[in-house]
């Protein structure tokens, strides 16, 4: 986890799918550890309606992979999760995978 992460208010949602995270990075990125790169910390830029300030969101570095192991890694992180509760964002500045619990 990036030292400014916060994660103190992080959703059981999102803990759920920790382990997920974790052996997805292991098949698609070996020897790459997931770093959460934010948690429910508050940013100028985002937005007021984020999920992240209710623990609903988390962001993952993909710096450093290649684009096909990006595309892999989101898209068998959101089978592995679902998309029925779950959204996943591939944003490239700065780059990362955004996902968030959002179950409406």
């Amino acid at each position: 986890m990036k030292d400014s992460a916060v994660l103190t208010i992080t959703t059981a949602p999102i803990i759920a799918i920790f382990d997920d995270i974790v052996a997805v990075w292991r098949e698609h990125a070996p020897g790459v550890k997931p770093t959460i790169t934010s948690g429910s910390e508050s940013y100028e830029e985002r937005l007021p309606n984020s999920l992240h300030y209710s623990g609903n969101a988390i962001d993952l570095r993909t710096r450093g992979l290649s684009q096909n192991q990006i595309k892999a890694i989101a898209a068998a992180l959101l089978d592995a999760i679902g998309d029925d509760e779950y959204d996943l964002i591939v944003k490239t500045v700065p780059p990362h995978i955004h996902v968030e619990y959002d179950p409406d």
